[in-house]
């Protein structure tokens, strides 16, 4: 017997379950299955499979579900047979002869006693009644069965005479043929609709890359204009700053003229040269002195917009405006800390404004101090032209603002539930909505440096971005209660302690570093329950003393520089860069209008 009628064509082993199929093939009934699932995949109503061996079409069970069908085909059981008596050399020798002691080689198996025969006892069984109607096939040809009876109480015969009489084959043919012609059609209408898809999608790749050159061309045209705009800007603000620096190495060598004369110990004798030399430098030291100094700088923004690309004959305008804005601080000049033994600070009263509607927690001005801002604790601030009179604008709020400070175009605030929101200004810089910007902290007091805010917070100083995203902390000492930032990044804060009530803690202010080491340390006998700082553009540092009545002045190093006195209880005070002038509030709610001036 060849081995091989016994073999699994899909896995090459002995077959396990053996399954035949309609074109006579045998296979295990897993790896069938398995072949049968991979054929169906992808197809929508499967209807058969093709035979891994012969690829003839063989349909599957009349259920729809794939997964069942190899167990509906009819198992081979005289493979099933030959494969569990292969060890007994039944299906070499006649059963018959083996049963009278001979052994005579096997060349037929009758299927329905399941017993091999010889040639002579193959006859026998032939002829005999009983047994000559028994299925007897020779052994080299088990695995090509081409008939299959289909009722054990029916013959092939009965049944195909039944089919001839009744026409049922020709029949089913017409049927046949019917739904062949339809899928035959179908099968052209799907073709045609995939035609049409494809030439769909080569129309939209088509069209793709043709918006994508126009694109790129949009792009090309509008960055040379804007870039054009740029360069012509800033070949303008350049030729400004230059001037302003020439002005500013003028005066240094004019100063150097100066001081090259008063330190000249050849110069310094008593005669009428050096006498008039003095003079003249005098007078050019008051012309130091009166200088109208400033700092020149720019704003260069540009606002792209999101839109451009709906049009390809756009102009750059509508791709991106750009804005230059020039713009410039005026100086102080010279630094107090030089300031000879001579000189003094003075202060002069400008003006003073008391205020009814309620307590000020904080007043501040805008860039051009055209309109000042006064906090109340009413749940409301006002505001207001800089000279306090005309017309108040009203905004009601949902919380009192301790703090504020103008970033941009915005303005932030700590309020008195220890949050910080941010305000959108309208075209009048009034306030018009509010978010809540920060939720995950405590916050107290609020400053600026560059294009960030620094928060002060208990035991730590943030620099927190204006979307709200934290750069970076910074250690302090105890409830950060009110910050100032130099312009060389360094941090000037007053520091209470934690959980104390007010008027009744021990205040302190400090100086640190970006990195939160301690640089010095302000105490003095005259300064009592330091409230609030702010900065000239000097970096001169400004502290009020509420009880102790006065305001002391530091340089940037920490050295006391003046304490003006007899100034009534002054809690909070801001000075305005442009008008170069203070605003100073009392715990009586007057606000003062001072003006420091330096004094020969």
């Amino acid at each position: 017997m060849d081995d091989s009628v016994t073999i699994c064509p899909i896995c090459m082993d002995t077959l396990q379950n053996p399954r035949c199929v309609s074109c006579s093939h045998t296979f295990c009934q897993n790896c069938l299955q398995d072949h049968i699932e991979t054929s169906c995949q992808g197809k929508d109503f499967p209807a058969g499979f093709r035979c891994p061996v012969c690829c003839t079409f063989v349909p599957g069970s009349i259920s729809d579900d794939p997964s069942h069908w190899a167990e509906t085909f009819p198992k081979n059981t005289t493979i099933e047979f030959m494969i569990q008596n292969d060890d007994k050399n039944v299906l070499k020798f006649c059963k018959p002869c083996l049963n009278d002691t001979k052994e005579e080689p096997a060349t037929t198996l009758c299927r329905s006693c399941m017993e091999c025969l010889c040639e002579g006892c193959t006859s026998y069984h032939k002829n005999l009644t009983i047994t000559k109607d028994h299925d007897v096939v020779p052994l080299d040809e088990m695995n090509n069965v081409t008939e299959h009876k289909t009722c054990k109480m029916d013959t092939i015969k009965k049944a195909f005479e039944k089919i001839e009489k009744e026409n049922e084959s020709q029949q089913m043919l017409s049927e046949i043929n019917q739904i062949e012609n339809n899928l035959k059609r179908f099968k052209e209408i799907q073709n045609e609709k995939q035609r049409k898809i494809e030439d769909k999608a080569d129309e939209i790749r088509e069209k793709t890359t043709k918006i994508r050159q126009e694109i790129n061309e949009t792009l090309d045209r509008c960055e040379h204009k804007l870039l054009e705009d740029l360069a012509q800007n800033m070949k303008s603000t350049r030729k400004a700053i230059d001037g302003n620096k020439e002005t500013f190495s003028d005066f240094l060598d004019l100063s150097n003229h100066c001081k090259e004369f008063l330190t000249n110990p050849s110069k310094r004798s008593c005669n009428p040269g050096y006498v008039g030399g003095f003079h003249k430098i005098k007078k050019q030291l008051k012309r130091l002195k009166r200088a109208k100094l400033c700092l020149k700088d720019a704003d260069i923004t540009a606002t792209f917009s999101n839109v451009f690309l709906k049009k390809t004959n756009e102009s750059s305008e509508q791709f991106a405006c750009l804005s230059f804005k020039e713009k410039q601080t005026s100086l102080f000049y010279p630094d107090i800390k030089y300031i000879p033994k001579e000189c003094a600070l003075s202060l002069e009263t400008i003006s003073h404004s008391l205020w009814d509607e309620g307590n000020i927690h904080d007043i501040l001005s805008l860039e051009n101090d055209a309109k000042i801002f006064v906090c109340l604790d009413n749940n409301t601030f006002q505001v207001c032209d800089d000279g306090f009179d005309g017309n108040r604008t009203i905004v009601p709020l949902k919380f009192t603002i301790f703090r504020a400070v103008m970033l941009g175009k915005k303005m932030y605030a700590v309020t008195d539930k220890e949050h910080c929101y941010s305000f959108e200004m309208d075209q009048n810089d009034i306030p018009k909505s509010f978010t809540k910007f920060i939720t995950t902290i405590r916050c107290f007091g609020i400053s600026s440096f560059q294009d960030s805010l620094v928060i002060g917070s208990v035991g730590a100083i943030l620099q927190i971005d204006i979307n709200g995203k934290q750069k970076k902390s910074i250690p302090a000492q105890g409830c950060v209660v009110d910050i100032v930032s130099l312009t060389s990044g360094n941090l000037i804060y007053i520091s209470k302690q934690i959980n104390s009530r007010p008027m009744e803690d021990t205040r302190t202010v400090r100086a640190i570093d970006d990195n939160g080491h301690e640089l010095w340390k302000y105490e003095h006998p005259e300064l009592k329950y330091p409230t609030c700082l702010t900065t000239d553009c000097a970096d001169r540092i400004y502290i009020t003393g509420c009880p102790s009545n006065n305001i002391h002045v530091l340089s940037n190093e920490g050295y006391a520089l003046k304490i003006f006195e007899n100034i009534p209880d002054p809690s909070k005070i801001t000075y305005r860069r442009e008008s170069k002038d203070f605003l100073v509030v009392s715990r009586d709610n007057t606000i003062n209008l001072f003006e420091f001036e330096f004094e020969l």
